[in-house]
């Protein structure tokens, strides 16, 4: 009876989780909708590219800030508001960097204060990931999404006549300054206290190897799409980031899936763990095919992108490996072997680019998604052998 409450108080979180974080990804994707059937798909491609940029400096901005605060939470969470304030305070100085490339870069220069609105806005709004999930304060999370998303779907539809390229980064810039409003009550207590100028330099290198690590992942995962930025029409290109926008969704999941047992993973024996990972191999290729069959009938019926069968493969074929390595990622992490993780994280990376680059041009989508395959199976395969190592050794 109470292993049955437990796993039900379990099963909640994991359904609150999936919804908070899955509201971020779907936010683009149904913009994109929007934009796609009301003006045209060309219009989508040209913005994807500044989406592109915002996604690369809040990667720059954040640090790493997110693994390594949720780390240090578990190990201490008397001191959640010590750490987090000074991981925020630390990060600030970036913003200059951020914002000096916004105002250099030629493409950027044109839309200089959208940008740095949405980069600072969004900047802040990340900053509570951490807080969120450590807490599990889902709810609050939730309600800043959906403000964002209603604000973002009114603003697109009733100025859709007149939308340009500054007015859609306007309303990108506009929801996630709603979204950071909302979440402004999660701020930890007396979080002002621990401002030290000192404290600024020691704490970017603490959490460097965590910066370092997220990078890699980002372009690991999303090099595909950075390239396709360069390599394809504007059509395609919209075409693409609609897809991997979903896919994006898709491997959220196997994080959101877990999420709630994270802690867990660092306390658990050798026993719990191995009846951990065949639970989530299970749950996850299940989910991973349903995923796939749902998002090729969305990219043919809704959006109107007409798409081969084989893509269908290659969407499973994306999200499977996930299943088989992200628990034994974490794994590392916790035998404090994050240059390890960082070296196969780069070795995928590279892997996914060169592929990008040889087969984007041939194959466009179909090019692309095959690169993404191929660099998450490298990584699979590398992570799953060096935690199989690291655990016969014990």
């Amino acid at each position: 009876m109470r292993s049955n409450k437990k796993l039900a108080v379990r099963s909640r979180f994991v359904a609150l989780e999936a919804l908070s974080f899955g509201l971020k990804p779907l936010h683009t994707s149904l913009i994109s909708l929007l934009i796609i059937r009301l003006i045209d798909i060309q219009f989508w491609g040209k913005f994807v590219f500044y989406l592109v940029v915002v996604q690369v400096g809040i990667t720059f901005l954040n640090w790493g800030q997110k693994p390594y605060l949720l780390k240090k939470f578990s190990a201490q969470p008397n001191k959640i508001g010590e750490y987090w304030s000074k991981a925020f305070f630390a990060r600030t100085p970036l913003l200059i960097v951020v914002f000096c490339c916004l105002a250099i870069v030629p493409n950027l220069q044109t839309f200089f204060l959208p940008l740095l609105l949405w980069v600072s806005f969004k900047w802040g709004t990340v900053m509570f990931d951490s807080l969120i999930q450590f807490n599990r304060n889902y709810k609050a999370s939730i309600k800043a999404e959906i403000s964002s998303l209603i604000v973002s779907v009114i603003l697109v539809f009733f100025g859709v006549e007149k939308i340009d390229l500054q007015g859609l980064i306007y309303i990108f810039a506009f929801a996630n300054g709603i979204k950071l409003s909302v979440l402004l009550p999660l701020l930890p207590k007396n979080a002002i206290a621990f401002l030290s100028l000192r404290n600024i330099k020691p704490e970017l290198l603490i959490s460097f190897p965590f910066f370092a690590l997220t990078l890699a992942g980002m372009f690991q995962t999303k090099g595909d799409l950075y390239l396709a930025a360069f390599l394809m029409d504007e059509v395609e290109l919209g075409k693409y980031q609609v897809l991997v926008g979903f896919l994006l969704l898709g491997q959220a999941f196997s994080g959101i899936l877990i999420g709630p047992f994270l802690k867990n993973v660092f306390r658990f024996k050798k026993k719990d763990v191995t009846g951990l990972k065949k639970g989530y191999l299970k749950v996850g290729l299940t989910t991973s095919l349903l995923f796939t069959i749902v998002l090729y009938f969305l990219m043919r019926y809704v959006y109107l992108i007409d798409l081969k069968i084989e893509v269908a493969l290659l969407i499973f074929a994306c999200l499977a490996p996930l299943y088989f390595f992200l628990i034994e990622s974490q794994l590392l992490l916790k035998h404090k072997k994050e240059k390890q993780l960082l070296k196969f994280t780069l070795i995928a990376a590279s892997v996914t680019f060169a592929l990008s680059f040889l087969l984007i041009p041939l194959w466009g989508i179909q090019g692309a998604l095959i690169s993404g395959v191929g660099g998450k199976v490298i990584l699979a395969l590398l992570v799953v052998m060096q935690s199989n190592k690291i655990e016969n050794s014990l």
